[in-house]
């Protein structure tokens, strides 16, 4: 593997790690929040902290690790798999679900969560 192939499978790793300890903290933080009563977020002081209904503290960070953190490891794992048949396979469908994922953030930027 010669150095541009390994940053991005590198990049990918480090970004699938962080994207996951996101998810893992929403799910530990709404675990939690049914055992004790609601925390209110103190910044804005009418969002739930404690929902996945938007808008949404846990809900945004859920987003942000599933759609941007998972969409951009996938996009820059793409590349590692050269050549052709089932490698080219693996490279496309990365690199199209890596951009259905970033698209997903579209809703977040335009405020819009169907």
């Amino acid at each position: 593997m010669d150095n541009t192939h390994r940053l991005g499978f590198l990049s990918s790793v480090g970004l699938v790690l962080v994207g996951a300890t996101y998810a893992v903290v929403v799910g530990f933080g709404i675990v939690q929040a049914g055992l004790n009563e609601p925390i209110i977020d103190p910044t804005l002081a009418v969002m739930d902290f404690t929902t996945l209904e938007w808008p949404s503290t846990l809900y945004a960070v859920e987003l942000l690790a599933w759609d941007v953190y998972l969409g951009l490891a996938l996009v820059l794992a793409a590349p590692v798999f050269t050549g052709s048949g089932r490698r080219a396979r693996a490279r496309r469908a990365l690199a199209v679900t890596g951009v259905l994922c970033l698209l997903g953030g579209i809703g977040l930027i335009v405020g819009n969560m169907l």
